[in-house]
Parts: structure tokens; C-alpha cells; sequence
């Protein structure tokens, strides 16, 4: 199986099911706001969950 579009045979045919995303990136923009309001109950600071969110993008990108 590919694991890049560019992959695939006719990757430049490539189209995607919006609704399928929407509802997934619905419910992880939820769950990031629990957790955001979660820091904030904690009392992380917005440039703390700055370097977080920076520092968790540079993780799931590596």
C-alpha cells in the first residue's frame, strides 16, 4: 500500500471524502480544546502552550 499520494498511479487524479475529514478534524479541534482548557485550569500561560504546540508539531513531524 502507498504511503504518499505521489505514490499511487494516478496520484494526480487524487480527490478525498470531504465529510469523512471534516467530522475527524472536527473531533480533534474538540479534543484540542479540552485539553487547551485543561492547561488554562492548570494555569499554563498562552506562550507556554505556544512552545508546547511547537514543541509537539517539531515531535509528530520527526
Amino acid at each position: 500500500m502507498a504511503k504518499y499520494i505521489y505514490e499511487h498511479k494516478n496520484w494526480t487524479e487524487f480527490s478525498w471524502q470531504d465529510q469523512a475529514i471534516n467530522a475527524v478534524f472536527g473531533e480533534v479541534r474538540h479534543m484540542q480544546g479540552k485539553i487547551s482548557g485543561q492547561m488554562n485550569a492548570l494555569g499554563f500561560s498562552a506562550k507556554e502552550e505556544a512552545s508546547l504546540t511547537t514543541l509537539t508539531l517539531d515531535v509528530v513531524k520527526s
